[in-house]
Formats: structure tokens, sequence, C-alpha cells
């Protein structure tokens, strides 16, 4: 059985603008203050207890990555994520796809029901 993934970190170029990103995928962030240097980091509980936190890449280069997230209504999420000007560039039925404030892919897809 493979182990359980139990965070993600991803260094980002505006970390405000990727809070407002992550925020109106549903994701809610708390402050991370447990570390003792000055950065400021965010951090939300996923399903599983996995945790997203969301760091500044200071003078380094951001996380490249791609994502994926079951929500209730992707649809509606894409359409806010439009608005705000991150570019939904696929919709194939029930999965679309964008792109955070760093240019990472962002897969959204129906959850299930239960």
């Amino acid at each position: 059985m493979a182990p359980p993934l139990m965070s993600l970190v991803l260094y980002v170029r505006d970390l405000d603008a990727s809070l407002r990103f992550y925020t109106d995928l549903g994701l809610q962030f708390l402050e991370d203050d447990r570390c003792e240097d000055s950065a400021r980091r965010f951090s939300a509980l996923l399903a599983g207890d996995a945790i997203l936190e969301l760091r500044s890449c200071g003078d380094g280069p951001p996380t490249r990555t791609r994502l994926g997230f079951a929500l209730l209504d992707p649809g509606t999420t894409g359409e806010r994520v439009g608005a705000l000007r991150y570019p939904v560039t696929n919709r194939r039925g029930m999965l679309l796809t964008a792109r955070d404030p760093d240019g990472n892919t962002i897969d959204l897809t129906l959850a299930e029901h239960s």
C-alpha cells in the first residue's frame, strides 16, 4: 500500500494572488505561524488530512506542477476563476482546466456525491 500524501507546498510569486485563487476553489486557509522565519505562509486542510501550503518563492522560481480538485460545482467555480482573470484553458464535459497565478495547471472535476 502506498503511503498517504501528508503535505504539498507550492512556492508562489504573489502570495496574495495565489491565496485568492485557491480560496475561490473552496479551500480555507489559515496563516501558518509555526516557523520562526519571517516568511508568510498559509495552509489549507485537504481531504484525507493532507495539507496544501502556499509559500512565497522569494527570489527563487515558483513551483511547477499540475493539481486536480473534485468540486461540487466545477462550472461555477471555473466561472469565478475566469472572472478573476485566471484563464480556463479547456472545457471537456465535467472537466475544466485552469491556470493559477503562476501558470500551474489546475484540473477541476465534478465530485462524486455520497
